[in-house]
């Protein structure tokens, strides 16, 4: 019989693989449906970790330094400690399928299930209707040529617009810049109308990718076939869209757990879903409110410690990020009164 089956080719379960291949013998075997042969193919995995903790598969591109903007006011990061690393998803499942099926007992099946398979644990990352969103986060990004002194921005020009939040994300990669036009929204933009604002704002540079993409802000379903992970287990993060690293810290644990025949649970600690869920509030409600509050935490947070809390994990910076936020509109949606 099948010890774990992982159903999904996505980051939770890539990461998982990867560390139960680290164990030579495993309590049974491992199997990996996906029926995509590239399921991370158009992706682009980014995500903070921490400059002293190595990490197995190296990022393409790190950096110490990002920013923000709000109506033409500038704010500049630069940590100590922490980088944001960012993977292209092609190549980062292409090294953890190599490691993960060099073990003997791990096995990878391109193939879509349609019942729950037969195993003693079943990972389900099936990803969730749409329906199932609390909220979304919809983007498009086009990889142009890059132009000299660009930097890289997390939330460029930051607003509030159409009842969502609305901003600029870019990537500098060397000849290349991944120029991405988000919006955090309770009902989801036709992609194809975000695609034509981005199409304005990058003018005549060359265009030689394009990606897209409705991610979920929170979820809520129950037609699981085993143990959700991935984006139907939330994993991720319903305020800021991350799951990259969060999926590999909880992959460590839950591969122990598994090993011991335990439940796994899941990445955020219950403070930090809490959070999520009064920030959450603060969209469906005032989402005005929500832009000026996100843009003076990125004023007022050091570099260090914004990372620290959106890698997750860590109560001592979600604390940091509660002083640092005006509190009026948080106290507000956190007593329900938004």
């Amino acid at each position: 019989m099948t010890w774990l089956h992982l159903i999904g080719g996505g980051v939770s379960n890539l990461h998982l693989a990867h560390q139960l291949a680290q164990t030579p013998v495993l309590p049974g075997p491992v199997v990996i449906s996906e029926p995509n042969p590239e399921p991370l193919a158009g992706k682009t995995l980014c995500g903070f970790w921490p400059t002293s903790e190595p990490l197995t598969i190296k990022p393409n591109h790190r950096w110490q330094q990002w920013g923000f903007s709000q109506a033409g006011q500038p704010v500049n990061h630069l940590a100590h400690h922490w980088s944001y690393c960012r993977y292209a998803g092609p190549d980062f499942a292409r090294q953890v399928r190599a490691f993960a099926e060099a073990h003997p007992q791990i096995s990878w099946r391109q193939e879509a299930l349609t019942e729950r398979p037969k195993a003693r644990w079943v990972m389900d990352s099936r990803p969730p209707s749409m329906e199932q969103f609390q909220a979304y986060q919809s983007f498009v990004g086009f990889e142009v040529d890059a132009v000299q002194g660009e930097t890289l921005g997390l939330m460029e020009d930051l607003c509030c617009e159409d009842h969502g939040i609305s901003f600029v994300y870019r990537l500098p990669m060397g000849h290349r810049t991944l120029i991405e036009l988000t919006r955090f929204e309770t009902t989801p933009t036709p992609l194809d109308q975000l695609e034509q604002r981005l199409q304005l704002m990058v003018g005549d540079r060359q265009i030689h990718y394009r990606e897209a993409a409705v991610i979920p802000m929170g979820v809520q379903c129950d037609d699981h076939w085993g143990i959700p992970v991935g984006a139907r287990g939330g994993f991720a993060r319903a305020s800021t869209g991350y799951s990259f690293f969060a999926s590999q810290r909880w992959s460590v644990k839950a591969a122990q757990d598994l090993l011991n025949d335990r439940v796994p649970t899941g990445p955020y600690t219950a403070l930090e879903n809490w959070m999520d869920q009064v920030f959450l509030r603060l969209l469906r409600n005032h989402p005005e409110r929500l832009a000026k509050a996100l843009f003076v935490i990125a004023q007022r947070m050091a570099p260090d410690h914004f990372a620290a809390f959106m890698a997750g994990g860590s109560v001592a910076a979600c604390l940091r990020m509660m002083r640092a936020a005006p509190p009026k509109p948080f106290i507000q949606a956190a007593l329900k009164w938004a």
